[in-house]
């Protein structure tokens, strides 16, 4: 998770500069999976280390390489980098396991969970039904081939 506390250093994006895309908390998910038509205009890179998935119904899921994205939170600003393995899901998964070995904390209450990372609020998924979902914002890619790199302001990482 990257945190600016400079305002300067947020994404501010216009309309025509971002994706929305909706993200599911996601506790039996091994890691933060979604789908390619979630992330359009991404080029996935593949990772030979990168293992298929099985579904709660037992069936394999092929993955299909990974992007890496920087999103924004909704309700903080706050940028969140995170790699997505591209699978045929339904939804946009995050894994809250990745997301606690990451540093972050969950607390859920209220038809909320909050995250956080020490003491700085990060984001808010609110209840629908039973799943935990966020709109985040995504850069959208230039050209074909996104790096990571592409977001960093002034160097910054």
């Amino acid at each position: 998770i990257f945190e600016y506390e400079d305002p300067d250093e947020l994404m501010n994006l216009d309309a025509d500069d971002y994706i929305e895309v909706k993200v599911t908390l996601d506790s039996g998910a091994v890691d933060h999976v979604a789908n390619s038509d979630d992330l359009p205009g991404y080029k996935p890179t593949i990772n030979p280390r990168a293992k298929n998935f099985v579904g709660a119904n037992g069936d394999v899921i092929a993955n299909m390489g990974e992007v890496e994205v920087v999103m924004e939170a909704p309700d903080t600003g706050t940028e969140i980098g995170s790699t997505f393995q591209l699978a045929k899901v339904t939804r946009a998964l995050y894994s809250v396991s990745k997301m606690d070995d990451g540093g972050a904390e969950i607390r859920i209450k209220g038809g909320k969970a909050s995250v956080f990372k020490g003491n700085q609020h990060v984001t808010t998924f609110t209840r629908e039904g039973g799943l935990y979902t966020s709109m985040m914002k995504l850069r959208k890619p230039k050209a074909n081939n996104v790096q990571l790199e592409d977001f960093r302001r002034q160097g910054k990482k």
